[in-house]
Formats: C-alpha cells, structure tokens, sequence
C-alpha cells in the first residue's frame, strides 16, 4: 500500500506572520467540525478513532486538492468552510503551500 505525500504548508494570520508551519496532515481540525463530518460521512454523532481518523483524513485530502490548484487560498476562498476548517488557528487568514517549486529559470 501506497502511503499519500502531502506538502508542508503555512497559515497566516492578516499581518502575513505564520501561525502554524508544518506539514498538511499535521493540521488540527475543530472538534465541532470532525463531529459534523463524521455525521455528514458516517451518521455517527460521537465518532470512534476510526471515524475521527477518516474524517481528518478526508479534509486534508480536500485542502490538498485546492492547494494544488490555487498555490494559496484565502479565508474568501474557502467561503464560509475557512473558519470551520482552520477554526483552531485565531487570526487565521490564509494557508497556502510552503515551498512551491517553479520551473522559471533565475
């Protein structure tokens, strides 16, 4: 079995500083979130490690897709699933992908 690479990724708040820096699957979802989506996934109102685990899971996997295609994504651009899906950083106001490699020569 194939484990999925994600990148590292930044939050910052408004000011441009970083409020988290580390690796997507690192992130921290709201308790409040992972409860809603295990209902959403599963119909489970008090999920199991198991549950908890798919969810996290399945929302990186969703922030991954819209990184690879945006680079960055605003609290705008997220809509209102931003404060939900980042709500355990205060002040957050974009994530976006660490490093991104460029083909463009110096």
């Amino acid at each position: 079995m194939v484990k999925a690479s994600f990148p590292d990724v930044q939050i910052l708040d408004g000011q441009g500083a970083p409020i988290y820096d580390g690796p997507l699957q690192g992130l921290r979802f709201p308790e409040k979130l992972i409860i809603g989506k295990s209902i959403e996934f599963f119909h489970d109102p008090e999920p199991c490690f198991i549950h908890r685990s798919a969810v996290a899971s399945r929302l990186v996997v969703e922030i991954d897709v819209l990184l690879r295609k945006n680079l960055e994504l605003s609290v705008e651009t997220l809509e209102e699933s931003c404060p939900a899906y980042l709500g355990e950083y205060e002040g957050a106001r974009r994530l976006r992908l660490k490093k991104v490699e460029s083909n463009e020569k110096a």
